[in-house]
């Protein structure tokens, strides 16, 4: 509910018409163990794996190897798991 509320908000950016990207982090080891929590960005409390979940199944995803100091070692594609006419129906 917050994520769909900020993004309907007027003063919330897009960007040529695109709703706003919602960054969640989650290690990839818990993603695929399903033990574990995520992160968004701008919020302090982790957040489940199942809102992980839902976010990737809603908006897709993109991965990101991160280095020890935090540098971007490699940026995957974005991928979505349905596309616009299967969201629709």
């Amino acid at each position: 509910a917050l994520f769909e509320h900020a993004a309907r908000d007027e003063d919330t950016p897009s960007m040529g018409g695109s709703a706003p990207t919602v960054m969640v982090h989650v290690n990839a080891a818990d993603l695929a163990s399903e033990v574990g929590v995520g992160w968004v960005d701008g919020v302090e409390a982790p957040v489940s794996l199942k809102t992980v979940h839902q976010r990737i199944c809603d908006g897709g995803f993109q991965g990101v190897l991160f280095g020890a100091n935090n540098e971007v070692l490699k940026l995957g594609p974005e991928r979505r798991y349905f596309n616009r006419a299967q969201r629709r129906a």
